[in-house]
């Protein structure tokens, strides 16, 4: 589909194709397609930001990596936040923004009130090389509410490799005996298989 044709269903009301053109646009270097995403984060739309976020993620953009920050500082919603931390970590890794992007998380997570936000910020920063945030989330896998544990397993589901998968496979194991929700359990069988699989590498990290 043609750049100007994304561009103009970008700008008109309907949230579905939004999401789809978010989608769409996730593969693209183009800086038309940047441009459009960054558009979409502003959309009055949760998902629709949640969406044009995730597909940031692929940028290698000092434009896109200012704006992240700004959204996961700013954004009224926890899990568009949590989303903008993913994509944060991504493009900090390609445009050589590691440390930058290390200190501001840990500045983030001083005054975070989403737990969604604070669990992908845990990640983010195990990811970036400090490893002692993995302990955070893995006693989350605890939580009380069945949306913060699936949470958890779908982090864990992008860092486990080599060095980490057995303290995570310990935890999952002992957290799968007791698991009600069915959407937990399905989420924690994926991370264990990956285990069994042993396929993942260090530093592979893969939200």
């Amino acid at each position: 589909m043609e750049i100007d044709k994304l561009r103009k269903i970008a700008f008109e009301d309907d949230v579905n194709n939004k999401i789809l053109i978010a989608r769409i646009l996730e593969e693209s270097k183009l800086i038309e397609s940047e441009k459009i995403l960054l558009h979409l984060t502003k959309d009055i739309d949760d998902i629709v930001r949640m969406e044009a976020c995730n597909a940031l993620s692929n940028s290698d953009s000092l434009e896109v990596y200012v704006a992240l920050k700004e959204i996961a500082s700013k954004d009224s919603v926890g899990m568009v936040r949590g989303y903008a931390i993913v994509a944060l970590g991504d493009v900090a890794v390609e445009i050589n923004k590691e440390k930058e992007a290390t200190k501001f998380l840990k500045n983030l997570l001083k005054r975070e009130k989403s737990d969604f936000a604070m669990i992908y910020i845990w990640a983010v920063l195990y990811c970036l090389g400090e490893e002692r945030w993995l302990s955070y989330l893995l006693e989350k896998i605890d939580s009380s509410k069945s949306s913060e544990r699936c949470e958890v397993a779908n982090c864990l589901y992008g860092i486990v490799d080599e060095e980490n998968k057995e303290q995570i496979k310990t935890i999952l194991q002992k957290r799968r005996e007791i698991e009600k929700s069915e959407e937990v359990i399905e989420s924690i069988e994926e991370v264990l298989d990956i285990i069994k699989k042993d396929y993942n590498k260090k530093g592979a990290c893969r939200f």
